[in-house]
């Protein structure tokens, strides 16, 4: 009996061993899945559909989560040439004067709601921004997708972007130093 005792206590050791691997692997699992969806929602949230589904497609996002070629973390981008494409340089003009009166978060605000009253008029006029870079900003028409009135709708766009700004400038007053150059 007790060898019984013995053989019990280490079969209720090898069980327990067992259920703690088996559920670790289940918790790195989900790690892992969770992170491949952190992923996607940040490309989603950065590049053009057409480019996302592409990415997505080729495996990348696993490749790297998974840890397959750890040691060369770049990955070859699908690359398309596009002609022809508008590019719109907005950089707004007294920004960097009037950004060191404000407080770091009416400063962040400000420029949240800016830059998201900006992607509105963008995408009514068919333009995709590509990038923020302190106080300019850029879009482009004509790229993923071709469009004939490129030039035009980044024209648009700009003259949209002017019209937010105004806008708003009825409401609130730090708005009043806003000018643009365009390039």
């Amino acid at each position: 009996q007790p060898h019984s005792i013995y053989i019990r206590f280490y079969e209720e050791i090898t069980m327990r061993r067992v259920f703690y691997k088996i559920g670790r692997s289940l918790v790195q699992r989900q790690n892992a899945l969770d992170e491949t969806l952190l992923k996607e929602v940040l490309i989603r949230s950065i590049m053009p559909e057409g480019v996302c589904t592409s990415i997505l497609a080729s495996g990348m996002l696993h490749d790297v989560v998974v840890g397959k070629d750890p040691e060369n973390m770049m990955r070859e981008l699908p690359i398309k040439m596009m002609e022809p494409v508008s590019i719109l340089f907005a950089d707004l003009v007294g920004f960097t004067a009037m950004s060191s009166k404000l407080e770091a978060q009416e400063l962040v605000s400000l420029l949240t709601d800016l830059y998201g009253r900006f992607d509105c008029v963008a995408e009514a006029y068919s333009c995709e921004n590509i990038s923020i870079l302190g106080d300019c900003y850029f879009a482009v028409s004509g790229c993923p997708e071709p469009d004939e009135r490129h030039a035009d709708n980044c024209m648009y766009t700009g003259i949209g972007l002017v019209k937010a700004v105004r806008m708003e400038r009825k409401i609130e007053k730090q708005w009043n130093n806003f000018n643009f150059h365009f390039f």
